[in-house]
């Protein structure tokens, strides 16, 4: 029998195996699916996690995170560092606060200090963010960023409002000057929040010294043993777990000793507020008492200026009642004046006329004197005469009736001139009794000259009068208007004075409502002093113990999700592939079966030509092995290299994580090849 495969036999299979071609690709395509869905869903999981683990290498992740719900201080940190088995930390300062950016929606943020050189490759800096565009922040105020979730990060340049963070931060606002990658938020997932919505929007990273709280929100910590081991392999995680149970036995002695720190200080606290509480409330009393004082000065000056204006009003009333009085009285005044001048008129021209008929008189005493001195001579003479001569002599009657003529004459002459001198006398005592001359026994040329100088004194007094009537006129006008204008003065300054007193009564009892209500704020203010005072004894009182939560790396909400979409996929590759290997199982057997049934007689001849069983038998083991192999192969290729990007381009859509590479696993390779035989055998 033959046994070996000559030349001619091993054409034949070719050619069969050419003949077939479509049996033999759908053969191959089973073969290089099922390949590939092994290969390739059976490494993606481990892609990921070899990703991840390369990741977390590179930025240095934390091992374990202690949080403290009383915070951490400095001697915890130090308790952290001395634990067996921890290599390294790095305690950290945070809040959760919201915040705008340029008055757009409200975000909620974490604010994290980093450490003093971020870019340092120690292992004290733990999960290093990654510097995507800008620059690290260097002066307090700037901050890089990290986008948490969907959200999308701050273009640089902005500028975040806080709010929510004073106790802890003392800048107002930061400026984002750089944005980064948080390897704690390399996925859309959200992470929770103590502030705003209780969602996580944001991370900003500030400069180390930025904060000034005197604890720490968390510290982070290296394990010794752990670096030896893959990251979720079961020796890393019972390294982790050793340091963990370490770092829980002394929570509770630091948790106590960290509560005794809190109440101290807050005891030393709370007596600082209560000493400044009564200074504060001291100098509110102190600040009461002297506005009140204020007030009432101000009301008393006010009184005191209603009092003035009243008195103002009074004397203006007054003024003014007198000016129309004057007013009225003024044309009486002048019409009295005015008959003055002309009765003073009347008595120049009846002086004139006196002065006149005096001087007449004078004059004709003047004349009269020599006649009757004349007359009294002829008389003599005559009367000389006649006794001279007898009264029978002729001559004596013309004598006699010239001695009566004369004696007529002298007797008329001095009457008259008694008459003048009497009507003289007469002026005199008139004259005298008048004022006008100087006595009553004045000689005639004495009262003539007197009198002259009267009548000048008249006329003089009487020009005076009519200028003073003028001049009163005129000055008793300017006199009104200055009057006038002093009361329009007068009025004007009462105005003013009304307005002022109008303004000051407005702005005291708007002081007076301010004090009120700057009072009632302020006793408001003291009794909500009063009240956290009491509300602070009572919380110092209840300060509890805090608790200690150590946290591994699968409580970051990107690393569980991460895992859990690895197992996924792991979970999925542990199925699909023996689907589709049943399956190439399937179609192997219906192929193979069929192929016999078709070369039966082929089979029959090459049996009576003497070739043995193993011999027709191979051919259809080669046709078999053939298929598997080339399907092996291409899926293989397929498998462990364009299988893994495609699943994780989709993933690269949740996650950002730039060390992700396609590794070839010689395990998986040997048993899809075996996988690939069986189903053929």
């Amino acid at each position: 029998m033959r046994t070996v495969l000559n030349k001619t036999y091993r054409k034949n299979i070719w050619r069969e195996m050419g003949h077939a071609k479509s049996r033999f690709i759908s053969f191959f395509g089973i073969i290089m699916l099922g390949v590939m869905m092994l290969t390739g869903l059976m490494s993606v999981g481990p892609d990921m996690r070899r990703a991840q683990r390369v990741y977390f290498e590179q930025q240095n992740l934390f091992d374990l995170r202690v949080v403290s719900t009383l915070g951490l201080n400095e001697d915890d940190i130090e308790a952290i560092a001395a634990t067996e088995g921890v290599s390294a930390v790095m305690p950290v300062k945070s809040v959760d606060c919201t915040a705008t950016i340029q008055k757009s929606d409200v975000l909620t943020i974490r604010v994290q200090q980093l450490p003093p050189d971020p870019t340092a490759e120690t292992e004290e800096n733990m999960n290093r963010v990654v510097l995507l565009e800008g620059r690290m922040p260097e002066a307090e105020g700037e901050c890089v960023v990290a986008a948490v979730g969907t959200g999308s990060a701050p273009a640089i340049g902005s500028v975040l409002t806080l709010s929510g963070a004073e106790d802890a931060l003392p800048a107002e606002t930061l400026t984002v000057v750089g944005i980064v990658q948080d390897p704690l938020h390399f996925s859309i997932d959200s992470d929770s929040s103590t502030a705003g919505t209780g969602k996580l929007n944001l991370v900003a990273f500030v400069a180390d010294g930025s904060f000034t709280a005197d604890y720490y929100s968390s510290c982070y910590l290296k394990v010794a043993d752990a670096a030896q081991y893959e990251y979720g392999t079961d020796q890393y995680t019972d390294a982790v777990e050793v340091v963990s149970q370490r770092l829980e036995e002394i929570s509770e002695t630091q948790s106590a000793r960290r509560r005794e720190e809190l109440i101290d200080s807050a005891t030393a606290a709370l007596e600082d507020a209560k000493e400044e509480f009564a200074q504060k409330e001291a100098e509110a009393n102190e600040q009461f008492a002297e506005a009140e004082a204020q007030l009432a000065e101000a009301e008393q000056r006010l009184d005191a200026a209603l009092a003035e204006l009243n008195a103002g009003e009074a004397e203006y009333s007054a003024g003014q009642a007198q000016l129309n009085q004057q007013k009225n009285d003024f044309p009486g005044t002048m019409s009295s004046g005015a008959e003055e001048i002309l009765n003073g008129q009347e008595q120049v021209l009846d002086f004139e006329d006196q002065l006149q008929q005096i001087k007449l008189l004078v004059n004709l005493k003047k004349v009269a004197d020599p006649m009757l001195e004349y007359a009294e001579g002829i008389l003599e003479n005559a009367r000389q005469a006649l006794e001279d001569v007898e009264p029978d002599d002729q001559e004596y009657t013309e004598l006699r009736d010239l001695l009566a003529r004369a004696q007529n004459l002298y007797d008329n002459t001095y009457n008259q001139l008694a008459s003048y001198q009497a009507q003289l006398d007469e002026g005199k005592v008139q004259m005298y009794q008048q004022g006008l001359i100087s006595s009553p026994d004045l000689s005639n040329e004495q009262l003539v000259t007197e009198a002259e100088a009267a009548l000048r004194e008249m006329k003089l007094a009487l020009l005076e009068g009519q200028l003073a009537l003028n001049t009163g006129n005129a000055t008793a006008w300017v006199s009104f208007d200055q009057a006038e204008a002093q009361l329009a003065a007068a009025r004007s300054k009462l105005n003013a004075g009304w307005i002022e007193y109008n303004e000051g009564a407005a702005g005291l009892e708007t002081a007076k409502e301010e004090f009120a209500a700057q009072k009632q704020e302020a006793e408001a203010q003291l009794a909500e002093g009063r009240k956290q005072i009491n509300d602070a004894e009572e919380q110092v009182a209840k300060i509890e113990s805090g608790e200690w939560y150590v946290l591994d790396r699968g409580t970051v909400t990107s690393i569980a999700t991460f895992e859990q979409n690895a197992d996924r996929i792991e979970a999925i590759a542990r199925v699909f592939p023996a689907f589709f290997f049943l399956v190439a199982a399937l179609v192997a057997t219906t192929t193979m079966t069929r192929m016999v049934d078709e070369n039966r007689l082929q089979m029959g001849t090459l049996k009576a030509l003497g070739y043995s069983n193993v011999s027709i038998a191979s051919k259809y083991l080669m046709y078999g092995l053939t298929a598997s192999l080339l399907g092996c192969i291409v899926g293989m290729v397929i498998g462990f290299v364009a299988l893994p990007l495609v699943v994780w381009n989709a993933y690269a859509t949740v996650y950002t994580l730039p060390t992700f590479r396609p590794v070839f696993y010689p395990g998986l390779a040997a048993a899809g090849v075996l996988l690939s035989v069986a189903v053929v055998g």
